[in-house]
């Protein structure tokens, strides 16, 4: 089944519109909506949901919601002298070749004397048109149209075909409730028609029990027996009752310490984080300032090779100018004469200490007279060859230069090692109290163990009770097997009972039959939709080696499986439960044969990059088998997603706000 189109007067955000979801020429039925928020896309959701089932399931709070209405049409309608607004939406669907059109009408008159005009609702009406391609088509109302409706899309598993996106991540939260049927099992058996069996094995147990009151009335003792008997069955049922209300509370108690526990696990070491933050703060800003310094080493050392290599030629040139006359004895020896003039002057040596012989004497004014005659550019010449030696000599030039690199290298390397480690530490802190509350942690630990304690009192109390339930039951069976076996001796001696004795039997051995059936059905579709479920999955989902498998218990209830064998649905992202939802509804339409359309709004809110490029191969693959409708926000219908879809022909709405009054079609194009 499909819609083909819905047409929509003066709801909500719309004014008058039509959107035509017919498939073109192709193996594939994909639609796709982009939006920003606000402009219309979960009003066209709850529009269709509307026309179909009377009600908006995703309006969130309707209290404080604008009314059905399109408000800015009131205007309009005042300068026309109008006081009465219709509201319309019209869906058409097709199915096994047929096509039919549901209309839902709901009319008010507005009050224009108040301060802000007041709608009082007139009337409602639904209309449905079977097979409108005929001259002729049938007209229904009331519950005949909601019946037809329900042919194809029903009330009670309508959550299979039409989801927002908030609603994927919190699909499995309320899987078990203690004070409400399981609702997925439920809708499985519906869908699988297991529902039919389960009627049958009511009208059974009816007419077991009408049997034997038959029996009971022709003899007193057989009446008392089955007294008995059907007193002690009450009593099991009830029991069976206790139990699974004893076996949910328990249930929900583990997960809730299951909760309590990661939450502790995970409070426990926010101190420890937020010391070993700061101590890699004091680590970083160390090695900050050090690589400033060797930084400027670096700029240091450039800079001076610079000069060395733009003096090298000119340096060498003078260097051998001064060697030249070094060794003709042009030079004087590297000697300071004012220390040879004060020696002599005071006759003592100012190197040693020593008094100067005759000797010192002659030798000291042989070197001042030689100190004379060396021209003062000599001298200059003399003074400059150690700098110009030390200026072409570039022999350590690359090992020096690697030195520096080497240390600053080391440097950045440490600088990444404890920015990462921060921003690792940053990022786990984000949704914990700061250093400042540390009381509110405490408070908050103590209250989560408390929690626990109570809960592992609960289940202890439960375990205690169930032992005793248990233990009656297997009593009172016991004593119902006997009364049985009583009965059966009785009755066997009465030969006037036989043709009842033996609808009876017949009835119980059916039952038998019935309950085998309804077992094998129910056991076979959850081994099919655990391997499917998680075949999807890992088709969605980039961490497809991280999941080993997935187990669905007796009320449908999940348990995914980490590959390490740990249970891991609680802590499963808000992406990953969305993907599961879509991974479970697919599923579950592959198993009952049910081809049904699937209309997601803002299906990747909370889907990462990775994860989206999976979930548009999986939609483009799984459109070939059924019509799918996405509404997403400019956002969401990323890069990766078109490319994806790019490669496949699809039908593309763009819608806008007029002067935010009402939502209009953009752009719509045949991709």
């Amino acid at each position: 089944m499909r819609i083909d189109s819905v047409k929509i007067e003066n709801y909500r955000s719309y004014k008058d519109i039509e959107f035509n979801f017919l498939k073109k020429e192709s193996s594939h039925d994909l639609h796709v909506i982009v939006a920003q928020n606000g402009v219309g896309k979960t009003n066209l959701l709850n529009a269709i949901e509307w026309c179909l089932y009377g009600d908006e399931p995703h309006l969130g709070n309707e209290k404080e919601s604008l009314p059905l209405a399109n408000i800015y049409v009131f205007d309009e309608l005042k300068n026309c002298g109008k006081e009465s607004l219709n509201v319309k939406v019209e869906v058409i669907i097709s199915a096994k070749g047929e096509s039919h059109k549901i209309r839902r009408t709901r009319k008010f008159n507005i009050d224009y004397d108040l301060e802000k005009p007041e709608l009082v609702q007139l009337e409602e009406n639904l209309l449905v048109w079977k097979n409108i391609d005929l001259p002729n088509p049938e007209l229904l109302k009331d519950t005949f149209a909601d019946d037809l409706i329900n042919v194809f899309f029903r009330k009670d598993i309508r959550r299979y075909f039409f989801f927002d996106g908030e609603q994927l991540t919190s699909y499995f939260e309320k899987a078990r409730d203690s004070k409400n049927d399981n609702k997925i099992k439920k809708s499985i058996m519906s869908l699988s028609q297991v529902e039919i069996l389960e009627n049958i094995q009511k009208r059974l147990k009816s007419t077991l029990t009408d049997y034997k009151k038959e029996a009971g009335d022709q003899v007193p003792c057989i009446k008392k027996i089955n007294t008995n008997i059907l007193e002690r069955e009450k009593k099991v049922e009830r029991l069976e009752n206790d139990i699974n209300e004893i076996e949910i509370s328990n249930e929900k108690a583990d997960k809730e310490i299951e909760k309590k526990n990661v939450f502790l696990n995970d409070q426990k070491g926010v101190s420890a984080k937020i010391d070993k933050l700061n101590e890699l703060d004091s680590k970083l800003n160390l090695e900050q300032t050090q690589r400033d310094e060797i930084l400027k080493e670096l700029h240091r050392f450039i800079y001076d090779s610079t000069l060395k290599i733009a003096f090298y030629k000119a340096s060498r040139k003078s260097l051998k100018f001064i060697d030249k006359q070094d060794a003709a004895g042009k030079l004087p020896p590297a000697i300071d004469k004012g220390i040879l003039i004060e020696s002599l002057n005071s006759k003592n040596c100012l190197v040693c200490g020593n008094s100067l012989t005759s000797e010192s004497k002659l030798n000291i004014e042989k070197l001042i007279e030689t100190y004379n005659i060396s021209s003062a550019a000599s001298n200059m010449l003399s003074k400059l060859k150690g700098s110009l030696e030390d200026t072409i000599n570039l022999q350590n030039f690359r090992s020096d230069k690697g030195k520096i690199l080497d240390k600053l290298k080391q440097n950045e390397d440490k600088i990444k090692k404890y920015e990462d480690e921060l921003n690792t530490i940053d990022a786990t802190l984000n949704d914990y109290p700061t250093e400042e509350s540390k009381n509110d942690i405490e408070i908050k630990l103590r209250d989560a163990r408390n929690y626990i304690k109570a809960q592992e009192g609960l289940i202890k109390q439960n375990l205690l009770k169930l032992g005793e339930y248990n233990s009656n039951k297997v009593n009172l069976t016991k004593e119902i097997d006997c009364l049985k076996l009583e009965l059966k001796d009785v009755m066997e001696k009465q030969n006037i009972l036989n043709a009842v004795y033996r609808n009876i039997k017949f009835v119980e051995k059916s039952l038998k039959i019935i309950s085998k059936i309804i077992n094998e059905i129910m056991t076979e579709s959850r081994n099919k939709m655990e391997k499917s479920t998680l075949d999807y999955f890992l088709k969605l989902i980039w961490k497809e080696h991280s999941y080993e498998s997935l187990k669905l218990d007796d009320s449908y209830s999940m348990e995914l499986f980490h590959n390490k064998g740990y249970t891991c649905l609680g802590s499963c992202s808000a992406a990953e439960k969305a993907l599961l939802a879509l991974s479970y509804t697919l599923s579950l339409h592959d198993l009952t044969g049910q081809n049904s359309l699937l209309f997601i709004d803002t299906p990747l809110s909370r889907v990462s990059d990775e994860n989206r490029n999976f979930f548009a191969s999986v939609i483009a693959d799984i459109s070939k088998t059924r019509q799918i409708i996405l509404a997403f926000t400019p956002s969401e219908y990323s890069n990766e997603v078109k490319m994806k879809f790019n490669n496949i022909p699809f039908n593309k709405i763009e819608l806008a706000t007029n002067n935010e009054k009402e939502t209009i079609k953009k752009e719509v194009k045949y991709v």
